[in-house]
Order: structure tokens, then sequence, then C-alpha cells
């Protein structure tokens, strides 16, 4: 291991983290576990949740080379409600110019443009050549996935509702990735992030 190897390291105690250390230049050094943050092991990654004033942080950690230290390989923020004010809203067209909904669009259709509301109200959300929108099922909702791919392979991604089927989308999730829920085609695993119960935080958002 070299003195260039950046990474982290954790004391376990089954399925606990008991002690968390970070390792750069060479040096190792114990970070503080704070009050709001949960730790958990499941024997091959280590997940850290921290809950503050209206999201939740989800972060996992994999030695995916095991060399002994571990790399942050998905990080993933998901809104709860309780600031309203932080909420973003989205709206999106449809390939025949329709105004997407949450009780009509179905997996599989074509989104090809994006408004978003701000302060001086409806903005063009450009999408970029290395940028998609995808219509997902996942059990009984219907929800739009944004991600972005970059040159290093990192992606980047983000998670719209609409429940009560005004066409008005709200973000409650987002996050990146390299390799955690990443399909072998090399797209993001929306299903799999929530049968892991990585989106439940938002439940009580009316998007």
């Amino acid at each position: 291991m070299g003195s260039s190897s950046k990474g982290y390291q954790f004391a376990t105690n089954g399925s606990s983290v008991t002690a968390v250390y970070e390792q750069e230049h060479g040096r190792l050094q114990q970070e503080r576990m704070k009050s709001n943050e949960t730790w958990s092991f499941d024997g091959v990654n280590v997940t850290r949740s921290e809950t503050e004033f209206g999201k939740v942080e989800i972060s996992t950690y994999t030695d995916a080379n095991q060399d002994g230290l571990f790399q942050k390989s998905f990080e993933l923020e998901v809104v709860t409600g309780a600031s309203l004010r932080s909420l973003e809203t989205y709206k999106f067209a449809l390939a025949d110019g329709s105004a997407a909904n949450g009780d009509l669009v179905l997996a599989g259709d074509a989104v090809t443009g994006a408004l978003k509301l701000g302060r001086g109200g409806w903005k063009t959300d450009r999408l970029d050549a290395n940028e998609r929108v995808d219509v997902v099922e996942v059990g009984a909702d219907t929800l739009i996935l944004k991600t972005e791919t970059g040159r290093s392979g990192k992606i980047e991604f983000s998670v719209f509702r609409d429940d009560d089927g005004d066409a008005l989308w709200t973000e409650i999730a987002s996050g990146e990735t390299r390799t955690t829920f990443v399909n072998p085609d090399g797209e993001i695993d929306l299903v799999g992030i929530a049968n892991a119960g990585l989106l439940q935080a938002a439940d009580l958002v009316v998007g």
C-alpha cells in the first residue's frame, strides 16, 4: 500500500461500525462519528446514513480491489418534506409536445425537454449530450430518472415524482455513483435503489 493511497478503514463489531479512519498521504486519522449518523456493515460494504433537517444522506463504501481501503462508491440525498422551501419543482415534455403527467406516463415514454421552477419563474433545464431522462416504473410508482455520465465514468442522477398528476414533478432524490446500483449496461438501477429502501425517506413528500 503506497503512501499516495486514499480511502477509509473501519473498525467493526458484527454489523456495527465502531470507528472510522480516513487515510490520506499515508496518514491514518480517526474521524468523529456524529450523533446524527448511523453506520452499518453487511460483511462487504459499509453504509453511512446521516439525517439532517429536510433530508437524509446515504453513502456506501466499498473495498472493490481488496486492498484494505474502502472508497465511497455511492452517495444519495433524499428529501423528507420537512423543509418545503428546499424542494425543487420541474416540468417535463414528452416527444409529442405534451406535458409529462405522473398519472399517465409509462415506462419507455421519451422525455425531450425539462423546465425548472426558480425565483424568476420557469427556466429551461437544458439537456446535454451526456444526459438522458427516462420514465421508470418502480412498483406502484412511476418516476422520472435523469442521469449524467461523466468522462471518468461517474454517474450523477436525480429522481422525480408527480403523485397528484398535476404535471409538476418534485425532485425527491439525487446522488452519484460509479459501480454501486449500476446495471451491466451502465444505467442506474433505480428499482434496486428503491427495493433497498433507500427512497423511503421521501414517502411523505407529495410531488
